[in-house]
């Protein structure tokens, strides 16, 4: 069994009917079987080989299992005062973060998801034809569960910069993680966002990331990403950035 059918027999049995995200999450999986894996044939990867990487069998994570702990993470939380989103394998960590907060929104998504408010925010952000063209977008939407939703509201101005620190623990499994962010900065707002990823296993590990990115006018986000890990892991990221149409 290769990487791909192995993926979608983990989807087989991921899935579930009764989520209203079920026909979003199939449209996803058909794309991906469709489409599998894109080669130097594809006019975006014809400089990229996956070859090697696809060759390890990663896990998808489907739920927590493991943890880490605060002396773990410590050298990698930033130095000053900050709101701290922490994940680990892919699943917000709520002991390690620190999101309490009257100026911002700060949520994890599978909490939003769960919300009365789950239905119209997937069809609002996880429905865009333009996000349904890329296979790993497809792959990560297949198998949502899990990710940070910002919200900054007209006229704020958060001073405080905000650290989502993507975790994988100590394990001897290779993983694939699957985050998806949603971020929105209102109208004239202004808020700064660190994004980083540290691997703490020698195994082989792959996070495929979704990014959403709305800026309303006049706004400012200043956004970072720091991809800290060791070798053995790979970051395939797609972020895709919304500004308001004049």
């Amino acid at each position: 069994m290769n990487l791909q059918e192995k993926w979608l027999s983990s989807f087989d049995k991921f899935q579930n009917r009764e989520d209203f995200l079920h026909n979003t999450r199939n449209q996803s999986i058909a794309y991906f079987r469709e489409k599998g894996f894109p080669t130097r044939k594809d006019e975006a990867w014809k400089y990229t080989s996956l070859k090697d990487l696809l060759n390890h069998n990663f896990e998808i994570v489907q739920s927590v299992k493991n943890q880490v702990s605060v002396e773990q993470i410590q050298p990698f939380l930033l130095e000053t005062d900050s709101y701290k989103v922490v994940f680990v394998d892919g699943f917000f960590n709520d002991e390690l973060s620190d999101i309490n907060s009257d100026e911002i929104l700060i949520s994890p998504l599978s909490e939003i998801l769960k919300s009365d408010k789950g239905k119209e925010f997937s069809e609002k952000h996880l429905n865009q034809e333009t996000r349904k063209d890329d296979v790993f977008t497809a792959l990560n939407t297949a198998f949502i569960q899990e990710g940070i939703c910002i919200y900054v509201a007209k006229n704020k101005v958060i001073e405080k910069p905000i650290q989502l620190l993507f975790v994988t623990s100590n394990t001897e499994i290779s993983l694939c993680l699957q985050p998806r962010n949603i971020i929105e900065v209102g109208e004239n707002a202004q808020v700064k966002i660190i994004e980083t990823h540290q691997n703490l296993s020698s195994q082989p590990m792959l996070t495929n990331s979704v990014t959403e990115i709305f800026v309303e006018d006049n706004a400012l986000l200043d956004y970072y990403k720091v991809q800290n890990d060791n070798q053995q892991a790979s970051l395939i990221d797609n972020t895709y950035i919304f500004t308001t149409e004049k």
